[in-house]
């Protein structure tokens, strides 16, 4: 059929359109059943010349069957249901008979409803991949399928960008992909328009204000575009581009484009960003690794930490923290008598309230959990625990309503900003849309997450409340236990150590105390002395 085909940024190949798109994805879902076997990129519309559903040729082999009979196989080596031998064997028999049929000169050796067609099986029954009496319409022969749904998934093309064409796939059970891995900038469109400022400005030191002029030298078909919003909303999802899209990091920098990481927002879409401790930790590193190294530091410590490698903490600022390679500086074998002594009896670890005096909470706590002895490492294991567990279920409920809130602010303004006349209603609807599909993603991942607890939220809070209370009272039982032994301090170290004098508080770890005294200070935080021993311990 003859096409009207007007220059498009968001290109489907060979001058197919959008409305080709949804036909062809329409036809493939009737034919399949669903859109599974469209993650292999390399998928194309076959030439209805060579073979059909329900056709018979003696010149080529069924090429649909055969795409179908790959996607069955690789679904099956997924994991996702079916019998990955059965499947090759019905494919390497349908594959012969096709070969014999096509050796053949006899018009009666159609083969039934086996010619063609592949059995999946499933749960002990079969049932056919798909239906032998869908053609696929000439017009469409040679469409990239696989790989537009790949751009359409993660956001190359701009489809659920637009409502119009979010809706249509909507309607016909399009499978939009994982939601965190997609772009809500059209990228293909964006980088025509990068492209276009480099080779005329010659950078990518564009304002945040600019839109692509109606003029020469630019294209007119950028024209209007708003160029600086757009690297504005890039350069907010440079993690996201790096844990991503790669592909697409090496394309920006074709261009030169400029990243500015204080303004990265987190990849997690539940994190609260980064902490003040954060920022210190990734600046200068854990205070036991660098406070000592004008003398004694242990040699090759970088070297054993890499080699060691992080641990299965997701925290990124903690993950990568052993204390055990400083061990042997911190502590000699007297000091880690003592520590251990600490920890047991007055529920303070030495190395723990060195890190609370640096003003880093966090990983003073990760301290405790770790390398704390006695009843206070357990209970620092089951308190860090618990917290995490409650940060799991909260984090998301929260930030997902902060989210939802500035969304809906956001849409406020755009509402008054058309009751004021700044913009039309076509202006309003375009920029309404990327607002309403940011909140249904906001409440899918919600969804999604909540659904990996047992029993849902609801579930997974009442096992929580459960948990921290009976944490609370095994906590009050042993702070109790610690109380009483700080009550009578003197009695108690006496009893471990025979030697000890009241008038010279123990020194194994003081000299490194007092090293790091100076350094306590306003630059890395204020004291945190709630929970601390006091000054003369």
């Amino acid at each position: 059929r003859e096409r009207d085909c007007p220059w498009y940024i968001d290109d489907f190949g060979d001058g197919f359109v959008f409305d080709d798109v949804v036909e062809a994805l329409t036809i493939y879902r009737d034919m399949m059943g669903n859109f599974n076997g469209l993650s292999d990129e390399d998928f194309a519309v076959p030439d209805s010349s060579e073979a059909l559903f329900g056709g018979k040729s003696s010149a080529a082999f069924d090429a649909e069957s055969s795409a179908a009979a790959a996607a069955a196989i690789a679904a099956a080596e997924r994991g996702e249901g079916g019998d990955s031998e059965a499947l090759i064997a019905a494919e390497i028999e349908r594959l012969e008979r096709d070969i014999q049929s096509s050796l053949s000169t006899d018009d009666d050796d159609d083969g039934g409803d086996e010619d063609g067609m592949i059995d999946e099986m499933v749960d002990g029954k079969t049932s056919a991949i798909v239906e032998p009496t869908i053609t696929w319409p000439e017009h469409l022969s040679g469409m990239p399928l696989g790989n537009i749904v790949r751009r359409i998934r993660d956001g190359s093309l701009e489809v659920k960008h637009l409502r119009e064409r979010k809706r249509r796939l909507d309607a016909i059970g399009f499978d939009w992909g994982d939601p965190k891995k997609f772009l809500d900038v059209p990228f293909e469109k964006a980088m025509c328009a990068m492209l276009a400022y480099y080779q005329i400005r010659g950078d990518m030191m564009v304002t945040a204000d600019f839109v692509i002029p109606g003029e020469v030298p630019w294209p007119q078909a950028l024209a209007g575009y708003e160029l600086g919003r757009t690297v504005v909303r890039i350069r907010e999802l440079q993690n996201f581009f790096e844990a991503y899209h790669t592909d697409k990091v090496a394309l920006l920098k074709m261009v030169d484009f400029y990243w500015f990481p204080d303004v990265a927002l987190p990849l997690d879409p539940f994190s609260w960003g980064e902490t003040t401790e954060d920022e210190f930790l990734s600046a200068v590193g854990v205070p036991f690794y660098w406070l000592g190294e004008e003398q004694n530091y242990p040699p090759g410590l970088v070297e054993n930490i890499m080699a060691d490698g992080p641990t299965d903490n997701p925290d990124p600022t903690v993950k990568w923290y052993n204390y055990d390679h400083v061990r042997d500086y911190w502590e000699s074998d007297a000091g880690t008598e003592v520590i251990q002594f600490f920890d047991d009896k007055f529920g303070a670890n030495l190395p723990a309230e060195t890190l609370w005096r640096f003003g880093l909470p966090k990983l003073a706590r990760e301290q405790e959990a770790r390398y704390a002895a006695g009843k206070l490492g357990e209970i620092a294991r089951e308190r860090l625990d618990l917290e995490k567990a409650e940060d799991n279920l909260l984090r998301p409920i929260l930030k997902s309503m902060s989210d939802i809130q500035t969304l809906k602010e956001d849409y406020d303004g755009l509402s008054d900003r058309l009751k004021t006349g700044e913009i039309d209603r076509e202006k309003f609807e375009k920029e309404k849309v990327p607002i309403e599909w940011k909140v249904e993603d906001i409440i899918s991942r919600l969804k999604g997450t909540t659904e990996d607890f047992e029993g849902g939220a609801r579930g997974e809070g009442e096992r929580v409340i459960e948990k921290r209370k009976n944490f609370s009272v095994k906590e009050a039982a042993y702070e109790k236990e610690v109380e009483s032994n700080w009550n009578k301090y003197d009695e108690v170290v006496k009893e471990k150590f025979p030697n000890y004098d009241p008038e010279h508080p123990l020194p194994q770890w003081d000299p490194r105390l007092l090293r790091a005294q100076p350094i306590e200070n306003d630059e890395f935080g204020e004291n945190n002395d709630e929970g601390s021993i006091d000054d003369e311990t």
